[in-house]
């Protein structure tokens, strides 16, 4: 942490800001420093850059600052250096490879899951839908990320669905080999159908929504990529499952603003495909959660009941 302490502040000398506090606040994929300043108060996100590119991160900040600045939607704008760059890459003795860094402005508030009402479920749908109809008329410059993954082996391989498993049973293996490539198949053709792909959150969980005073903000975009708006829509889905009036809410306020992208048996592959991307990370990531793997393996059952 000292280590990463001397990093943050190497780089907010790049920046037009007078630090008064540094305070690391969260210790994941992401390193994240609340940084306080004359100017204001900041988040510095520190990333490693095995995942996600420098032309990722540079694309993901482009993005941003266009929604901030064409839109109404309270996100987490990013400041520009000194020099006008959107992020630095940088190296730090004694931590290892390069690393990416960004400073956006500092949001307030609690995640929506910890706000679930009928106001503020159709807020977000809502949000989410002039989130994508700025996307439908985005053109980035040319030195833009081409990133597009859709896979559900995006996070590794798939080997857990064959031979016995300390989670998993073998009817639930035997259900996700013939689930995986269906869905696989008909959200690859809904994006084929597509004049074009388009740039998408791919990350709009509950827990990266903000409400604050009444107010919603959507905030985490380091997983975007051009894909399907069906992909944004699937995660919040998933959320609510256990609760249709909240579902109902969501969509409506979506049809508020838009049309649904895709019939409702297509959000249903959507979510599936959504809950097997999120099992596959957890199995090569987090096997020491069990309990957490167990539940994404019946979500998908779950998913499948479903009358939405």
């Amino acid at each position: 942490m000292r280590r990463y302490h001397r990093m943050a502040r190497t780089i907010l000398e790049q920046y037009p800001l007078t630090v008064n506090k540094l305070t690391c606040v969260t210790i994941r994929y992401n390193i994240i420093f609340r940084v306080d300043a004359e100017e204001g108060i900041f988040a510095l996100r520190i990333s490693p850059n095995q995942h996600r590119t420098a032309l990722q991160v540079r694309s993901e900040m482009q993005w941003v600052e266009s929604i901030c600045h064409q839109t109404k939607l309270n996100l987490a704008c990013p400041l520009r250096t000194k020099d006008q760059q959107l992020m630095l890459e940088t190296e730090q003795d004694g931590i290892p490879d390069k690393r990416n860094a960004v400073v956006l402005k500092w949001l307030y508030g609690t995640p929506l899951r910890q706000n679930l009402s009928v106001k503020n479920i159709r807020a977000f749908g809502q949000m989410l839908a002039d989130l994508h109809t700025h996307s439908a008329q985005y053109i980035p410059d040319d030195d833009f990320m081409t990133f597009d993954e859709c896979r559900i082996d995006e996070w590794g391989d798939l080997t857990y669905l064959k031979g016995e498993h300390p989670v998993l049973t073998s009817a639930q293996q035997a259900q996700f080999r013939e689930v995986i490539p269906a869905c696989m198949a008909r959200l690859e053709q809904l994006r084929a159908d597509l004049p074009r792909l388009y740039l998408i959150h791919a990350d709009t969980t509950l827990n990266n929504v903000l409400v604050y005073r009444g107010q919603l903000a959507l905030f985490d975009f380091d997983d975007c990529r051009w894909g399907h708006f069906a992909q944004d829509l699937a995660p919040p889905l998933c959320w609510l499952m256990d609760y249709p009036e909240y579902r109902e809410a969501f969509l409506e306020g979506y049809q508020d603003k838009r049309p649904l992208p895709v019939t409702k048996t297509d959000l249903k592959v959507a979510m599936v495909h959504r809950v097997m991307w999120g099992l596959n990370f957890m199995m090569h990531n987090r096997m020491q959660f069990p309990e957490i793997v167990k539940n994404y393996a019946k979500q998908v059952e779950k998913i499948l009941s479903l009358e939405l």
